[in-house]
């Protein structure tokens, strides 16, 4: 018996076609507000437990839009952490290494600040803090602010088989 040849026709499907990035965008224009305490860190978590399991590396990005008139020695840190998060307890909120942070201050003009996380971690926290530490504000301390996480998957060479 004669083994028959077997031909397989097919096509490398092109890289373009499949969506390589990804932008979670964690606050659009979002206007945060603190209170102004001399001496005290205030943190808002903004998105805790964003999947970034499938990403090969990613950056922050975060963009103050206007701020009123902070106090001397005012800051808002921007952070991105890794996060666990116990799916029996999902209150529970297991927080891993800093993996990257942005820093507005007192008079900064309006921008956009991006920067690489350090490792990309399969779940992701992002939160704000506002640290004041020089004198003491007078009424809201107010920001507009976004941020979003960008991803960048790896995507393995696929064969399509006509």
């Amino acid at each position: 018996m004669e083994e028959e040849e077997q031909q397989v026709v097919g096509e490398l499907v092109d890289p373009e076609d499949v969506p390589l990035g990804e932008t979670v965008w964690i606050a659009r224009q979002l206007e945060v507000g603190f209170d102004g305490r001399l001496g005290s860190a205030q943190t808002i978590p903004l998105a805790s437990g964003i999947d970034t399991s499938e990403a090969v590396s990613a950056v922050v990005l975060f963009t103050l839009h206007g701020q009123n008139s902070w106090p001397a020695g005012t800051t808002l840190t921007v952070r991105a952490l890794a996060v666990e998060l116990d799916p029996v307890e999902p209150e529970a909120t297991f927080l891993g290494v800093e993996l990257a942070s942005l820093v507005a201050t007192k008079g900064d003009a309006p921008a956009l600040w991006v920067t690489g996380l350090s490792v990309v971690p399969s779940k992701t926290l992002v939160e704000l803090e506002w640290s004041q530490v020089v004198e003491e504000g007078s009424g809201a301390q107010t920001a507009t602010i976004s941020a979003a996480l960008v991803l960048r998957r790896h995507v393995r060479p696929t064969y399509r088989v006509r």
